[in-house]
């Protein structure tokens, strides 16, 4: 053991100094942009949404009506839900390799930016998702390895996990897919494919899809043709493939990307004679291999595509680090502080820059390309005025991404339309067409010069001009804001999207 404190009470400390960490950041930032939009569409309720199945959004809006509006009260469910899976990951990679494996894979798992920060605490799909299908493999694992008389119980139970993540978002399949070669490859797998329990539990999965089915069908099938244009082949190029595995580095860390693709690589060369290595590569490999290897088809992707995959790869880090530790304690020491220190240092860093934007003072050319900080300011200032607004029914915007901005700045205050082709969502939870004949508030970042706003005409009797909106930050304007107010909405806007 690493100290005479019991195991449990190492990932209790973990987990409680961890989400007070993510608790100071979620009531000190505000929300980034696809937070404010996945808590701006979140109400009303719909059984499935545009770009992801429901559960995000189910979470969100009843975070918002149970806890209020504020960027902490929308953001606990998630910080509570990464606190659950650093839990389960500590307790899977505990009965595949022992507590002390268990330990190092919770300390790697929350080192790592892509899951401490964004999955532990952002609004986001994968912080439901990274909980589910951690659940499900531990369960899997209890059923095949405990060696207990509850299997039966074990493996309903990875179903119903499994169907969560199916719920929260598409990545859930190659789960299902990796564990199914898992099942199939080695021999404890293919003799529990033999009883009837792993098809029950898959059964139960599948009822996780049923919501996202029944929606699509009722609008076009329109999520999985936006979900498969994002990996369509173009042509041929290294240039994003290399983007994408640097972008995958700088989301890990490079000190804990590089241990994970060698422990990874060394497991599918082990393969199953490896059972238990071969569990996490399985469950690892689909996602990892599947998005690197799409960018080769001139899309660059998001380098957090991979994330549910690097998941699995943790247990078997911890594996080798229980290893590594046995040879060199005090070097080991060294090197996981100094990876908290500097992870600590930057998330800090950061956080100063979004609340107060020292950082572009000091260092401006830093930020000549633009500030990607000014993303997590909430639009408050509109909130202010539609509080005093007359006549004004309802708020456009001319994208998806300013719309999130704007139903957050607004709080539910009014509707938010987004007259742009490809409205995401919104173009669902408000119909544009029930608006005909009313006066709208239309905002937009200012990008200087003629406003983009005037394109607008078309669709209103009249618009006239009023003062920009101000966001400011540390007593500075941030983002300016060009407004008009439109008179008598006409529609007839050319949605790219099927109603």
């Amino acid at each position: 053991m690493i100290s005479r404190l019991t195991s449990n009470a190492k990932i209790a400390g973990l987990i409680a100094f961890t989400v007070a960490a993510r608790l100071i950041i979620a009531a000190t930032t505000g929300l980034g942009i696809d937070e404010s939009y996945a808590v701006s569409v979140a109400r009303p309720f719909s059984a499935s949404y545009f770009d992801h199945p429901p559960l995000l959004f189910w979470i969100a809006g009843s975070a918002q009506s149970l806890f209020g509006q504020s960027s902490l009260a929308v953001r606990l469910p998630f910080i509570a839900l990464f606190a659950v899976t650093t839990w389960l990951i500590f307790r899977l990679t505990s009965v595949a390799f022992g507590e002390t494996a268990g330990i190092f894979a919770a300390v790697t798992l929350n080192l790592a930016p892509v899951f401490s920060l964004t999955t532990g605490t952002w609004v986001l799909p994968d912080g439901p998702l990274m909980c589910a299908l951690t659940a499900s493999a531990y369960c899997v694992a209890r059923a095949v390895w405990g060696g207990d008389q509850r299997k039966p119980l074990w493996w309903v139970a990875a179903g119903v996990a499994a169907g969560a993540g199916l719920l929260a978002k598409y990545h859930a399949v190659l789960f299902l897919a990796g564990l199914g070669v898992w099942l199939i490859t080695v021999s404890s797998g293919r003799v529990a494919l033999r009883t009837a329990w792993p098809w029950i539990a898959l059964g139960i999965a599948v009822m996780g899809v049923v919501p996202v089915a029944i929606w699509n069908a009722r609008h076009g099938w329109v999520s999985f043709a936006f979900q498969g244009s994002r990996a369509e082949w173009t042509h041929f190029s290294l240039a994003p493939f290399a983007e994408n595995v640097a972008g995958q580095a700088l989301w890990l860390l490079p000190w804990i990307w590089l241990p994970l693709v060698w422990v990874f690589a060394r497991a599918l060369v082990r393969g199953p004679s490896d059972d238990r290595g071969w569990f996490f590569a399985c469950l690892a490999g689909i996602p990892i291999v599947l998005f690197t290897l799409a960018t080769l088809g001139g899309r660059r992707g998001l380098p957090h595509w991979q994330a549910p995959g690097y998941l699995f790869a943790f247990p078997l880090l911890g594996r080798a680090m229980a290893t590594w530790w046995t040879r060199a304690p005090r070097l080991f020491s060294r090197a996981l502080a100094s990876a908290a220190v500097v992870l600590i240092v930057v998330t800090s860093v950061a956080v100063l820059q979004v609340r107060t934007g020292w950082v572009a003072s000091v260092a401006p050319s830093l930020f000549a390309k633009g500030d990607p900080t000014v993303d997590a300011l909430d639009w408050t200032t509109l909130g202010d005025w539609s509080a005093n607004a007359q006549n004004v029914e309802f708020v456009v915007a001319p994208s998806w991404i300013q719309g999130g901005k704007v139903g957050r700045g607004l709080r539910g205050r009014a509707p938010v339309v987004v007259l742009a082709p490809d409205p995401h969502h919104f173009l669902y939870a408000h119909d544009d067409r029930t608006f005909v004949g009313r006066s709208a508030l239309i905002v937009a970042v200012d990008r200087g010069g003629e406003s983009q706003l005037e394109r607008y005409a078309p669709y209103f009797a009249s618009i006239d001009s009023i003062p920009p909106f101000e966001i400011s930050r540390n007593g500075r304007v941030a983002t300016v804001l060009a407004a008009r107010i439109g008179r008598g909405y006409r529609g007839g806007f050319p949605f790219a999207q099927p109603r």
